[in-house]
């Protein structure tokens, strides 16, 4: 009259183990639950009622009571449906207990008895293959993403009566298969699209080499959009491990199962009104925010000066992070936050700042646009760069100007080289080197220091930004497939970090 039962929780991403005993006691007919809220356990005894009497197996005239551990906040507690359901049966010897001992149970029921499908299914996969649990019974829609995991055999069941069939040996479901991976959709703008603006997709191409935060500055229509949507192009495909973080986050996000798993790299533009929840993350059940959902990709903030205050300093942290940690009372949940900033905004409040012909904001008015954008994330941002219009002869030219494909061929053996470099350590790129990594890999010659130590006291440049601008000339190094950082690589970082328009 008693059996424990195996399921999982999600906290974030990461799936925990959760224990659940059911025993069955002598005394006037009660249900009971510990281990979950009052609301929470109330919904759950009721949708089992229904279920249960729907699949033909009406709770027993007994005291019920079920014990959960650890115990559990409110939100999604309903996929502990399927697992309290299967142990009440156990129970009464309706399921072999056998059949209960190397397998994670986790699925929401309908009230007539048949399963819903199941967000995050990969991290319950997760959590069952970290546990050395040899098979996951989940719903049938769920199945597929779940086998993207190896390990674990991933059951797929549509409702409690299949799922009680299935235990007792009485059927035997098709093996879910792994999802097929879809198709990398071609960039919405090509380099070949965008005509004179050829040192703009210099350091476009230096910022998908490195991964550097950029930041684009420019009058309405110089073309700083149409370059945004030209950089998932130019960064490299996806590793199988990218692939499976950010089919996880979007199954997750999106509170259903996955088709396909993620091959192309995100693309996030929120609206300038986006609250901070939703940029961070959050609400009564913490959700990943657009912060997350361009983990390994690109976040456009289009007209940043126009975002809040709020939502642009909050962005300090996880640009250092790389992650993002959501706190609530009884809970707390870490999404990854490894993405490319890319910003746009205007040199002034009517956008034509420096041509005194179309612009009439006083100097003030300019001082104060721009000091909606604080130094400390300028400080976090590694390219600075101001676009002029283009002259009309580049504009109406036929010569053949440099594509994506063209910049592709230049940016990926600067990966490459990256990849050789921190081969031995968790640094993936350029952008992400530690202080050691800067002095191995940054190291100046004779010239090259004293060109640098100028810089540093003309510019009174922070320790942030010497770091930064090192980083950059080690990218364009590699762009230049040199081995050596030279004084024009210097020299051009610094023209990139965009010091006469903020300084």
């Amino acid at each position: 009259m008693f059996q424990r039962i195996i399921s999982c929780f999600l906290q974030g991403l990461q799936g925990i183990p959760v224990e659940i005993e059911c025993a069955l006691l002598p005394g006037l007919p009660y249900f009971h639950i510990v281990g979950l809220p009052a609301s929470a356990a109330g919904g759950c005894r009721e949708r089992l009622r229904s279920a249960l009497r729907s699949a033909g197996f009406p709770l027993p005239a007994q005291r019920v009571t079920v014990n959960i551990r650890p115990p559990l906040p409110s939100y999604n507690s309903s996929l502990l449906d399927l697992p309290i359901a299967v142990g009440l049966l156990a129970c009464q010897s309706l399921i072999p207990s056998a059949a209960l001992s190397s397998c994670i149970i986790a699925g929401e029921l309908s009230l007539d008895g048949q399963l819903q499908p199941l967000p995050g299914a990969i991290s319950f996969a997760q959590c069952a293959a970290r546990c050395q649990y040899a098979s996951l019974l989940l719903p049938a829609p769920s199945a597929p993403e779940a086998a993207l995991i190896a390990g674990v055999k991933s059951i797929g069941l549509s409702s409690l009566a299949e799922t009680v069939s299935f235990l007792r040996g009485q059927f035997t479901p098709e093996t879910a298969s792994v999802p097929s991976s879809s198709t990398s959709p071609l960039p919405a703008v090509d380099l070949s699209e965008i005509r004179g603006q050829e040192t703009a997709k210099r350091v476009l191409m230096t910022a998908a080499a490195g991964f550097h935060n950029l930041l684009l500055s420019g009058p309405p229509g110089v073309g700083k959009t149409m370059l945004a949507e030209a950089l998932p192009g130019l960064l490299p495909p996806l590793t199988s491990e990218e692939s499976l973080a950010l089919t996880r986050l979007y199954s997750l996000s999106q509170g259903t199962a996955r088709a396909s798993s993620i091959q192309s790299r995100p693309f996030r533009c929120p609206h300038h009104t986006i609250p901070v929840s939703s940029l961070l993350g959050g609400g009564a059940c913490p959700l990943p925010g657009e912060i997350s959902l361009a983990h390994h990709g690109i976040l456009f903030l289009d007209e940043l000066s126009q975002y809040s205050r709020e939502c642009l300093e909050s962005l300090r942290l996880p640009l250092e992070e790389h992650s993002i940690s959501i706190q609530r009372l009884n809970y707390s949940a870490v999404y990854p936050a490894d993405f490319l900033l890319v910003a746009g905004m205007n040199p002034c409040p009517c956008g034509f700042f420096p041509d005194r012909s179309r612009c009439r904001c006083t100097e003030p008015q300019i001082r104060r646009y721009l000091q909606k954008i604080s130094g400390p994330l300028l400080d976090r941002i590694d390219l600075i760069f101001s676009l002029n219009p283009p002259a009309e002869a580049e504009l109406l030219s036929d010569t053949p100007v440099l594509s994506t494909a063209d910049a592709l061929q230049k940016i990926l053996p600067a990966i490459e080289r990256q990849k050789e470099r921190f081969a031995h350590s968790d640094t993936a790129c350029n952008a992400r080197m530690t202080t050691a990594e800067l002095q191995t890999f940054c190291a100046l010659g004779p010239a090259e220091e004293s060109f640098f130590r100028s810089a540093f006291t003309r510019f009174s440049l922070s320790p942030r930004t010497c770091r930064k601008v090192l980083a950059v000339s080690r990218t364009l190094a590699d762009l230049d497939q040199s081995d050596q950082i030279r004084c024009e690589h210097l020299a051009e970082a610094l023209q990139y970090r965009g010091l006469s328009v903020f300084i």
